[in-house]
């Protein structure tokens, strides 16, 4: 960070998107050393607590429970807002943060999506939750106009590719990572297509299918080694 001319002193929170080591990990180092916020969303806070879906001692420890995100909540900071949407499936609680960024004199609209892989098994109930927020997510990207989506895994939307771009050509208008709103629609969908592929298969050999019923909206409220 310091050699990118930031300050890690002035972090004011680190969002988890979901409560995996690979996401957590180096979190408490960061409060210690900084007094940094950890926010999470309930759900996956009170997963973590008891046992986290997937851990590495590697990866250090799970943060003291702090700052509890819902649905629509939003981090402030300066003229800075980044707004929780919950899109759980990968986790029970998996946040997907949706912000502003500029570029060029242009403001541009980004989600970053909170949790990919369908790492946790025959689980129908969770494949039902992640469809669930890829359409809403679909559908919000139309209204707002987002037109950035990128991943928390670099390697899901050729995030090391698009930095080379960028700095291969940095006086361009053109930026890799907007990719339009329309795109970002037809990601969204391509996502739920496959979990729905994914539900299907495992209905069709109902041998340890886990069936998980979909959350309330209270409870929404309050609240790799891939596959």
């Amino acid at each position: 960070m310091r050699k990118m001319g930031l300050n890690p002193s002035e972090i004011g929170y680190i969002l988890v998107t979901h409560a995996h080591g690979d996401h957590y990990g180096g979190a408490p180092y960061l409060v210690r050393q900084h007094r940094a916020r950890v926010a999470m969303s309930d759900a996956d806070w009170a997963v973590a607590r008891v046992k986290p879906e997937v851990d590495s001692s590697s990866w250090g420890r799970v943060p003291a429970v702090d700052t509890v995100l819902k649905q629509d909540d939003a981090l402030v900071l300066g003229d800075a807002r980044v707004t929780a949407q919950m899109t759980p499936g990968h986790t029970v609680g998996t946040i997907s943060p949706v912000f502003e960024v500029k570029h060029g004199g242009r403001t541009h609209k980004v989600l970053l999506w909170g949790g990919t892989a369908f790492n946790f098994g025959k689980d129908l109930g969770r494949l039902d939750t992640y469809i669930e927020a890829t359409d809403r997510m679909a559908a919000l990207a139309q209204r707002e106009g987002i037109d950035v989506l990128l991943s928390n895994h670099p390697g899901y939307d050729g995030t090391v590719a698009k930095l080379q771009a960028l700095r291969s050509n940095p006086g361009s208008a053109e930026n890799p990572f907007v990719m339009g709103t329309p795109n970002v629609v037809r990601a969204l969908k391509t996502m739920g297509a496959f979990a729905r592929a994914q539900r299907d298969r495992f209905a069709m050999d109902p041998g340890g299918v886990t069936f998980r019923p979909l959350p309330s909206d209270d409870e929404h409220h309050d609240d790799e080694h891939h596959g």
